[in-house]
């Protein structure tokens, strides 16, 4: 019992460590995207590490190609300048040079000592570790302009095991952004895009943090969020920062009715699943319990064949178009049962002669049912109707888009003759007729006239 109480506070520290990782690469990357220095940037970043993520102390260095020294560009941390003080790290071939930022800068990859005084490659830097509070330490290499190793960001922790799979994906992400951020600096520290590009920089920066809609853009493996413009905490009334410790709250969010769905399409999408696509609109659930709607739309932003490591899209709140079309639709219903318990025969025809919707009254006018006309056209209900009145009335009004009302009788196949008052109306879709059967009272003039000659 005593076991799992540990595994539960270990497995506890393990999540608040990586939500603190989470949140410092969503911070790494505005600093890249707002500083204007390599200097800047340096310094921020290590800041980031200790006070956002945790660390003891970070520093990131810069290799010297001649004398393969690795030169401290920047630190932060309590004990950072202490410690930097008293080590000397290159990325030769000497005992100096076996440490993690050593090994990093010579392979281009990540180096780990998860037990600092038992590993035997850090032995160089015991002394000044321990005045540092330093159990574990990683590197992380990162390349310049000419796609070349050009230096490490170092970390450091006061415990043991902290660089587990997980807290290495979001570093080496974090490495990844850096690099990409370096290539765009000249030897000198100076950003080398052109004032134009540079314009366009500013211009997207301020669209993106001033947008009313959510931009996004995350990793997929791992599962992180690399960044959300504030528009995120408008809408789904949560902090960036609870988004970013906890990337699954944006699925979570979502209505259980229509979460599956979602997750499903997402996961099609990213795995590039031929004639996937992430054009979605689905429901949210705030914390206060209201709920909103929301159009997303994703991007791959990884070229190849292979499942994208990274996506974007822009989401929107479309909730007063959905009650908007709800309310709408409300009223064609209304309408719809108004039109169809009409005495009068109600028809709706589109531009290419088919019988968008038909009433049961003007179904009995044709000797038809409602089913057997909606989605036919009138020439294959009636054949040769072209030639008849009715349908020259109805081509005026289709045509000329002016209404038209006459009275005409039509003999259907059967032999039997119907009188009919037509009133066509132009619509969007087409033509409005509202037929009346006055068989009746034509009949009735007919024998009033016979009566009448008769006497």
């Amino acid at each position: 019992m005593l076991g799992f109480y540990e595994n539960s506070f270990v497995n506890e520290q393990m999540r608040a460590r990586i939500g603190r990782l989470q949140v410092a690469l969503a911070r790494v990357n505005q600093i890249l995207l707002r500083s204007a220095s390599r200097e800047e940037v340096l310094k921020n970043v290590s800041d980031v590490l200790v006070k956002e993520a945790g660390f003891r102390l970070a520093w990131i260095g810069w290799l010297n190609p001649k004398t393969q020294v690795v030169v401290p560009a920047a630190f932060s941390g309590q004990y950072a300048a202490e410690y930097l003080q008293m080590v000397k790290v290159t990325a030769g071939g000497g005992e100096q040079g076996q440490g993690p930022t050593g090994l990093a800068i010579r392979e281009g990859r990540a180096f780990v000592s998860n037990d600092f005084f038992s590993d035997s490659r850090t032995r160089p830097w015991h002394d000044a570790a321990r005045k540092a509070g330093i159990r574990s330490s990683a590197a992380f290499p990162f390349r310049g302009s000419d796609g070349m190793v050009c230096g490490t960001l170092n970390v450091y922790s006061g415990e043991l095991d902290v660089f587990q799979v997980a807290e290495v994906a979001i570093l080496e992400e974090i490495s990844s952004d850096l690099s990409y951020r370096l290539s765009q600096f000249n030897e000198e520290g100076r950003p080398v895009a052109t004032p134009e590009s540079a314009d366009k920089y500013e211009m997207f920066k301020k669209f993106a943090e001033t947008a009313g809609e959510v931009f996004w853009i995350m990793s997929v493996q791992p599962e992180l969020i690399l960044y959300v413009n504030p528009a995120f905490e408008h809408i789904w009334n949560r902090s960036v920062a609870e988004l970013y410790r906890n990337p699954r709250l944006w699925m979570d969010s979502i209505h259980l009715d229509d979460r599956p769905r979602i997750m499903e399409l997402f996961s099609n999408w990213i795995q590039r699943i031929p004639g996937s696509v992430y054009d979605v609109e689905y429901r949210i659930i705030r914390p206060d319990g209201t709920t909103r709607w929301i159009s997303d739309r994703g991007f791959l932003l990884t070229e190849g064949d292979a499942p994208g490591s990274r996506v974007a899209g822009i989401a929107a709140d479309i909730t007063d178009r959905k009650i908007a079309e709800e309310k709408l639709q409300v009223s064609r219903e209304r309408y719809k049962n108004i039109l169809d318990n009409m005495m009068e025969g109600c028809m709706i025809i589109g531009f290419d002669w088919t019988y968008l919707y038909v009433n049961e009254a003007a179904a009995r006018h044709g000797y038809q049912d409602v089913q057997n006309l909606t989605g036919r056209t009138m020439m294959s209900v009636y054949p040769n109707v072209e030639r008849s009145v009715v349908f020259a009335g109805y081509k005026r009004c289709m045509e000329d888009r002016v209404p038209q009302r006459f009275e005409s009788s039509y003999t259907f196949a059967d032999g039997t003759t119907s009188w009919y008052e037509f009133r066509v109306a132009p619509i969007p879709e087409g033509i409005f007729v509202l037929s009346l059967d006055i068989s009746d009272r034509k009949k009735a003039g007919k024998d009033k006239r016979k009566d009448g000659g008769a006497a």
